[in-house]
């Protein structure tokens, strides 16, 4: 059973269609049938490739120690992909990864893990970047306009409360930044705080 439920996770349950959908997640995730981190190796790759320690050509053997074939071969693809929009970056400094946190939501019992592979300078912009590798459901910029308002709010009283947060969509290869937030973020993202909440309640794990 986890303790938390991952950012990712938390994400793709609420893009879930069904309330019937959320639940059968919710109970996978908290009864140990779920929770899995298929991307548990890529997300070593982004302060090691933006700080020289890692090179495109070695990301093979990199991955080498993955034993299941669509594992080793999603999270080599999606390290190129981020290598490659990496690359395509300028003028940055002060590259390193962010400590994990663990985030209790105002008002709720539950703990979000969240533990984004990457901060850096570029000029005079602080970023703090989160890595989307998820095929399905698709992040689209609702849901992560929600997930960049729970990101500011799980790090507003740390070092890094002042870093523009984003969502680096590996699939699509695009950047889903602040500008994604509307005057609904807040209220979308207390709306699936407070089912998940009622969800987990409900199944008393």
């Amino acid at each position: 059973m986890v303790d938390a439920v991952s950012f990712t996770t938390f994400l793709k349950i609420s893009m879930q269609a069904t309330t019937n959908a959320k639940i059968k997640e919710i109970e996978k995730l908290y009864t140990g049938e779920g929770g899995y981190d298929f991307y548990k190796k890529l997300k070593r790759v982004p302060v090691d490739f933006a700080n020289g320690k890692l090179k495109v050509n070695q990301l093979t053997g990199y991955m080498s120690g993955i034993t299941r074939d669509v594992e080793k071969t999603h999270n080599t693809k999606m390290a190129l992909a981020f290598c490659n929009w990496w690359q395509a970056q300028n003028n940055v400094s002060a590259v390193k990864r962010p400590k994990p946190l663990k985030y209790i939501p105002t008002g709720f019992d539950f703990k979000i893990r969240i533990a984004p592979e990457l901060a850096y300078t570029d000029r005079n912009e602080h970023n703090l970047i989160y890595l989307w590798a998820v095929a399905k459901p698709a992040l689209n910029k609702i849901t992560a306009g929600a997930g960049i308002k729970l990101l500011k709010d799980a790090f507003s009283e740390t070092p890094y409360s002042d870093y523009s947060m984003k969502i680096l969509d590996l699939r699509k290869n695009k950047l889903f930044d602040e500008n994604s937030l509307t005057n609904q973020s807040g209220l979308i993202l207390n709306a699936e705080l407070a089912q998940f909440d009622a969800i987990k309640k409900s199944l008393g794990v």
